[in-house]
């Protein structure tokens, strides 16, 4: 059983590994981007989005990123999640006003405190407008 345990928490890292490298690489390609938003394949849906927006507001606060996930098979569900750098906050974005945004297109809920909120939806057909509604919603401020 501890095995099991084990290669699951391995797998989790690498997903949240590979979510990083994308966010890293993005950021290194385009100098002069503030924001990322983007979707991700990851088989662990919302605990990969909470644990790599987590590492963004604790190590990478100066980035602005809304990530998307959708997840397979039966009972799939799209989590999302920002982080709002707080130069984009000083502009006046808000996370819990974008992660309630894109929660509206995907059928379902958001929250969060300060920087960052995540949230889940139901409706996994919906995911590339979400994207859409979270980059219009970021070109509101001009980052």
């Amino acid at each position: 059983m501890k095995s099991i345990l084990d290669e699951q928490k391995a797998a989790q890292k690498a997903e949240v590994k590979r979510v990083l490298d994308t966010i890293s690489s993005h950021f290194s390609s385009n100098k002069d981007s503030k924001a990322f938003v983007t979707t991700v394949s990851t088989s662990a849906g919302s605990k990969t989005i909470s644990e790599v927006i987590k590492h963004i507001s604790q190590k990478e606060k100066d980035k602005t990123v809304y990530l998307l996930a959708k997840e397979e098979g039966e009972g799939a569900r799209v989590s999302h999640g920002c982080h709002v750098a707080g130069e984009a906050d000083k502009a006046g974005l808000k996370a819990s006003e974008w992660a309630n945004a894109v929660a509206g297109a995907v059928g379902g809920k958001a929250g969060g405190k300060g920087p960052t909120s995540v949230g889940n939806g139901t409706d996994v057909d919906k995911v590339d407008e979400g994207v859409e509604i979270a980059r219009k919603y970021l070109e509101k401020f001009s980052l």
